[in-house]
């Protein structure tokens, strides 16, 4: 089933996309982690580079959403102790790709349909994601600290055993986990060996 998976990178703003994926975060994380509909819009439209979408048989299984933000943003990140920080990213925290500069990039989301969890998309997933990021890199770009929060053990493990993140602070439903990008992209290269 994996060879009929496909991957894009958003790279501008499409409302379907965006409500098949609202979905998928309805039935995997509740209504726990949704953000507001204008608000999701708004960040996407800031900068559509922020998702990778996992297809199968012409519908959204799955996507991982990062967020490239700006410095000051990401040190809010590091600082936050009270809540998720997904819960907190406004569109002002948003930062367009710079060439040249490193970037710092909040990893937000990791969401796959329940039926699909099973089989080992979401190792293909993580090496599209990878993929993203090298493109990026060979456009100029460079990805400068990495965070995200984990929100289940699953998760945790995730991050720390593909990503190369180091726990940061627990937070109330999570654990806040941080590296930098180059150590990030080196322990992905490592792991995908691409």
């Amino acid at each position: 089933m994996t060879n009929s998976v496909e991957f894009q990178t958003m790279k501008a703003f499409d409302a379907q996309i965006l409500d098949e994926c609202r979905k998928l975060d309805k039935m995997v994380y509740g209504e726990q982690f949704i953000k507001d509909i204008e608000l999701e819009t708004a960040l996407i439209k800031k900068n559509p580079r922020t998702r990778v979408i996992t297809w199968h048989d012409k519908r959204v299984i799955g996507y991982r959403e990062f967020f490239p933000l700006t410095p000051e943003a990401f040190d809010l990140f590091l600082e936050t102790r009270d809540q998720v920080f997904d819960l907190l990213i406004k569109p002002d925290f948003i930062s367009p790709w710079i060439k040249g500069a490193p970037v710092d990039v909040y990893g937000s989301s990791a969401v796959l349909h329940p039926d699909y969890q099973h089989l080992l998309i979401n190792v293909s997933m993580l090496r599209a994601v990878f993929l993203c990021y090298r493109e990026l890199e060979h456009e100029g770009f460079q990805i400068g600290r990495y965070g995200v929060t984990a929100v289940s053990k699953g998760g945790e493990k995730t991050a720390k055993e593909m990503w190369g993140l180091n726990r940061l602070h627990e937070v109330p439903g999570g654990i806040a986990m941080v590296n930098d990008g180059k150590a990030v992209m080196a322990f992905l290269d490592s792991y995908l060996g691409v």
